[in-house]
């Protein structure tokens, strides 16, 4: 049995190279070996497939993007809501390749610390800490994505085990994957809370578990477990928001220009080159690892492109009497012109990049979503003084982006919190625009109180169909088992214990 792990360069920092062709019996024999395989981890979360993935089970579904001239017919039929079994966007394998790889660390870490007298317990059990929370976060995109999935807790290593696993209710997949995450916070917390700190945005620290969990239990609606978690990295000062001072419009009240030299520094520092001072866990791709993004968004293509009008129409306002005044996460930030330029740009105000040079890093938390998470944590707990709290947060997200303000965003009285949690949504929108994040924020705020918001999938609908397609989506959407992912054909082949997800059950859906 060959221990299959991705032999392909995954970042600067990465200096150890998981090995190929070795048989597992003879891999397991070091400190190295153990941390290769680790690596290997990153290595099969930064495939092409994986990372595509990321960006359109978040978004392909939402209100961000649109097809572009030379649209896919794939990605087409979904943004109709036509979505079959059979679409390749549907394919879950490249997630279970990584909780294979990690479930491998799992079962084997331990091998080596009496082969190896420079590797401790301690640095086995934190490595495991690294597979767990890594094997919770690829879990966590694929229950929000298809809801009920098989999981797996053991490693794939022999052709005798049993590879026809059911689904697990997605309750039980949450509580697995907190389980997880805490434990891999305990472990951490007591071995070396430096753990991966030389590597601070592109491997797993503890920081980056706290922010996964504090994001798993929003999903469950443990909300002061997560303001926990939220507050925990806001008063470690390891993260800031990145300044961009303003200077206030003369002779206009709330009204401000912001430092275009600043603007372009925080992009450089968050999108061209990464690993910012904000951000707190990314994959780190470069020259030779690219994203796969450029077959995506370039102009080249034009496959996805952002949707101008509907976002320029209801998140940025404009001030008309003067063009320097802006929300600077507008146009020639998140985008120039219909370009996703978060990803397509190596300088904010300088050209698109080539395919070679499609190598923007994946971000999966920043600290700005971090206040904002504990902002809705807050919402949903409901006093005035929460409320209160909750919307000084989400102005420190805003002022820091010179976002403009409109008769509708007066909070200085009575709070209502059904306002503040649309104001709220509608911010994480601008700030996470194109972030993979749209359609799993909608449908998380949506499915609260046994969906008591669907109106805010309802809208989702009218803003994201093509078309004509507005209304048989609206529909859809009012069955709640719509708001997941069919399981491909493929999957239900290769597993006879996999039943397909019962909305898109057919006279010829594949069962046992």
């Amino acid at each position: 049995m060959l221990l299959v792990l991705s032999a392909t360069s995954c970042g600067e920092w990465l200096n150890l190279s998981p090995e190929d062709g070795v048989t597992r019996e003879d891999f397991w024999q070091s400190k190295e070996q153990v941390e290769s395989a680790v690596i290997g981890i990153y290595c099969e979360m930064m495939n092409t497939e994986c990372v595509n993935r990321m960006f359109l089970w978040g978004e392909l579904r939402a209100d961000m993007v649109i097809d572009g001239t030379k649209p896919n017919a794939a990605y087409t039929a979904i943004r109709s809501g036509e979505i079959a079994s059979d679409n390749v966007v549907c394919k879950w394998s490249d997630f279970y390749s990584v909780i294979n790889n990690c479930n491998l660390v799992l079962e084997y870490a331990d091998q080596a610390v009496e082969l190896d007298a420079s590797y401790s317990q301690q640095e086995a059990d934190l490595f495991k800490a690294e597979a767990k929370a890594l094997r919770a976060m690829m879990y966590f995109y694929l229950t929000r994505s298809f809801g009920d999935v098989p999981m797996v807790l053991e490693a794939s290593v022999s052709d005798d085990q049993d590879y026809h696993i059911a689904k697990t209710s997605q309750d039980s997949i949450l509580d697995q994957i907190i389980f997880d995450l805490t434990e891999a916070e305990r472990v951490m917390e007591t071995n070396n809370p430096a753990y991966n700190m030389e590597f601070p945005k592109g491997r797993m620290t503890v920081w980056a578990v706290k922010a996964l969990l504090a994001d798993a239990y929003l999903w469950k609606g443990n909300y002061d477990a997560a303001i926990q978690r939220c507050d925990a990295i806001i008063n470690s000062e390891e993260f800031v928001l990145i300044s961009v001072p303003r200077t206030a419009l003369p002779g206009v009240e709330n009204l401000y220009f912001s430092d275009v030299t600043a603007i372009d520094l925080m992009f450089n520092k968050v999108w061209a080159t990464g690993n910012s001072e904000e951000s707190i866990f990314e994959l780190n791709f470069d020259e030779t690892k690219t994203n796969g993004f450029y077959n995506l968004f370039a102009s080249a293509r034009n496959v996805l492109v952002a949707n101008v009008d509907y976002i320029e129409g209801n998140y940025f306002p404009l001030y008309e009497l003067d063009e320097s005044v802006y929300d600077v996460r507008s146009n020639g930030y998140s985008y120039q012109g219909t370009i996703i330029w978060k990803y397509m740009a190596l300088t904010r105000q300088g050209t698109a990049r080539t395919s070679q040079q499609s190598y923007a890093n994946w971000i999966f938390y920043r600290y700005p979503e971090i206040l904002l998470m504990k902002a809705e944590a807050l919402i949903q707990k409901g006093t005035q003084a929460d409320l209160q709290a909750a919307y000084a947060l989400i102005m420190q997200v805003r002022s820091r982006a010179n976002a403009l303000e409109s008769d509708e965003t007066d909070f200085s009285g009575i709070i209502n919190a059904d306002e503040l949690e649309q104001f709220l949504l509608d911010e994480r929108a601008r700030e996470l625009m194109f972030e993979g994040k749209r359609w799993y924020d909608v449908l998380r705020f949506a499915r609260r109180n046994n969906y008591a918001k669907i109106d805010y999938l309802m809208d989702l609908a009218l803003n994201s169909a093509p078309t004509g397609k507005q209304q048989s989506l609206q529909s859809k959407y009012g069955d709640h088992r719509s708001h997941y992912w069919p399981i491909h054909d493929d999957e239900l082949k290769s597993n006879q214990s996999l039943v397909q997800n019962t909305f898109y059950e057919t006279s010829t859906t594949i069962k046992k």
